[in-house]
């Protein structure tokens, strides 16, 4: 079997869901198994680079007792971009599965082997964000992004995708949102940092691509690359666990007021 028919294997056998809208079960994604109640960490392999090596990436997956949405939460889709990994980390850790409405998906380093070696961009030089929906017959981050996309985010509810500055660059902790469809505007000021960056954002980013597929999609920015700021990691946590309460997913109470601030 050559590699692209294995991507389309695998890719068919990502994410299955119960029969039936009103049937509450376990979901398979990538071939692992996770009952309600349970929380599961496993690696999905991609793809392959020019010299035969995996491109992998983590997939964290807590499926609740009750039904409810699908968050999705991304991270590290630039390998530099260390707070996004510890945010998405933290929020994860932080949940019971058996309290649980819904669904959480969390990958925690999409772009594994640029968080692995310090490199914002995949092992092709190319930005893996602006790579999406990608393209199985593509260069090594468009295969990576098809896989990601078609095989996990179209199946979500809602995304929250998490980064820092670039560059050396320090970002002021925002959100960035497409505000002209009220879902989405609900979901970023939901996020509660305060401040609200409006915009699609650039072709061929996830979230610009999870709107395009009719899924509300947010990022938050926060810091600079390569450190971990602990501010700004609270802060994110807070954020997604606050995503979570609106949806009804947590019985928790939001930590912080909304986002009130729109440029």
């Amino acid at each position: 079997m050559d590699m692209r028919r294995l991507l389309y294997v695998l890719l068919a056998a990502t994410v299955v869901l119960p029969a039936q809208a009103d049937e509450w079960g376990p979901v398979t994604i990538s071939n692992e198994r996770i009952a309600p109640g349970e929380s599961r960490r496993f690696s999905f392999e991609g793809t392959r680079t020019f010299e035969g090596a995996f491109i992998d990436f983590p997939v964290f997956v807590a499926r609740g007792m009750r039904s409810g949405p699908t968050l999705c939460v991304t991270a590290a889709i630039h390998g530099d971009e260390v707070n996004s990994v510890e945010i998405a980390r933290r929020a994860f850790a932080g949940i019971d599965a058996k309290q649980l409405a819904g669904t959480l998906v969390v990958l925690p380093a999409v772009n594994a082997s640029g968080f692995r070696t310090k490199n914002r961009n995949m092992p092709d030089r190319r930005d893996l964000n602006r790579a999406f929906p990608g393209n199985l017959n593509g260069s090594v981050a468009s295969i990576v992004a098809s896989v990601v996309f078609d095989g996990v985010i179209r199946s979500c509810s809602a995304l929250v995708d998490l980064h820092t500055g670039s560059n050396f660059r320090s970002n002021l902790p925002q959100i960035r949102a497409d505000t002209s469809d009220p879902r989405t505007l609900k979901l970023a000021r939901d996020f509660g940092v305060g401040i609200v960056v409006a915009g699609e954002g650039p072709e061929g980013s996830i979230r610009r691509e999870a709107m395009k597929a009719g899924i509300p999609a947010i990022i938050y920015e926060a810091g600079p690359p390569y450190i971990f700021l602990e501010p700004e990691i609270v802060r994110g946590v807070e954020g997604v666990n606050n995503v979570m309460s609106h949806l009804g997913m947590t019985g928790a109470k939001p930590d912080a007021a909304e986002s009130k601030m729109l440029l």
